[in-house]
């Protein structure tokens, strides 16, 4: 499963950049992460997501890579409820268009077990939501510290 999404303004770049190395300040623009524990470039923490017929609970470590123009976080994940894994790679990436600024962001999914047996309709739709949560999230940390909040 593929998401993208984009989030520009007219930010700081600065700014932009500040975000991307609070790796913190950015997990909580995260819906669900709870217990985050960070050290060095490892990241572990428990994930909780709302489906339609009960709460998909997960412990999930992974590792964050930076580079040039923004971050990488590849997780893998083990549902506490269900049989299965997932694993998970986001890539957050600062970009310039002439005014404009922001991030961009890609999200790939790959699931096995039962949680795969859930069907792609449904944790597409469900993916899909907690994608534009985490958007708005980050969109309003951003205007935030823009001073437009």
């Amino acid at each position: 499963m593929h998401i993208e999404g984009r989030i520009v303004g007219s930010y700081d770049e600065n700014r932009l950049t500040r975000a991307l190395d609070d790796i913190p300040q950015l997990a909580e623009t995260v819906p669900g992460l709870q217990d985050l524990t960070i050290s060095e470039d490892r990241v572990e923490a428990k994930m909780v997501v709302p489906l339609p017929f009960m709460q998909l609970k997960s412990r999930i470590s992974g590792t964050i890579t930076r580079h040039a123009s923004g971050i990488q976080l590849t997780v893998k994940g083990r549902p506490e409820t269900l049989a299965g894994l997932f694993e998970c790679q986001v890539a957050i990436d600062q970009i310039v268009e002439e005014v404009l600024q922001g991030f961009q962001y890609q999200l790939d999914i790959k699931t096995s077990g039962r949680l795969a047996s859930l069907g792609e309709a449904m944790l597409g739709n469900v993916s899909r939501k907690q994608a534009q949560l985490f958007e708005d999230n980050l969109r309003r940390l951003l205007d935030q510290e823009n001073g437009h909040a």
